[in-house]
């Protein structure tokens, strides 16, 4: 897993997963998140 750090404002993390991977997110009120999953 990488993680780059643009800001205090968002984190950019790239990970590797699979059909049976699970990704736990966490979002706050009045926050959010963006995900893109791209196939290799």
């Amino acid at each position: 897993m990488q993680t780059f750090v643009k800001s205090s404002l968002y984190k950019i993390t790239k990970k590797t997963v699979t059909s049976k991977s699970v990704l736990k997110l966490n979002s706050v009120a009045g926050g959010g998140f963006a995900i893109s999953i791209l196939a290799q």
